[in-house]
């Protein structure tokens, strides 16, 4: 099961909350729950796209309003401290028991929170 692109906004918004957080890289395909209807050339039925570059957050949105890509994957990258990638599959509960806990626990022990 795929990520919807809500929990991938999701995912993406909360990591990136994070002052020192980034997307490095990121693989997405032509979403065929979304549409923008700002696509250019809409009638190209099948997209593929790997990126790799410090502003991610920044083309994964150029992406997906200009192309109606969305993310199948995401490598985000917290300097000296962090390098993770997150693959599509259905991670509600990995997300919501382990992801949010552990970095939220770290943060304290770090007293950045």
């Amino acid at each position: 099961m795929r990520f919807s692109p809500e929990t991938f906004d999701d995912l993406l918004e909360r990591t990136l909350s994070f002052s020192d957080a980034q997307v490095v890289k990121f693989v997405g395909i032509k979403g065929t729950d979304f549409q923008s209807a700002e696509e250019r050339r809409p009638f190209i039925q099948k997209r593929k796209i790997t990126y790799e570059a410090l502003d991610g957050k920044f083309a994964i949105l150029e992406m997906k309003y200009k192309y109606s890509i969305v993310p199948t994957q995401i490598t985000f990258f917290v300097p000296g401290k962090a390098l993770f990638i997150l693959k599509e599959r259905d991670y509600s509960f990995f997300r919501r028991e382990i992801i949010c806990p552990t970095l939220e626990s770290a943060l304290e022990q770090k007293n950045i929170l």
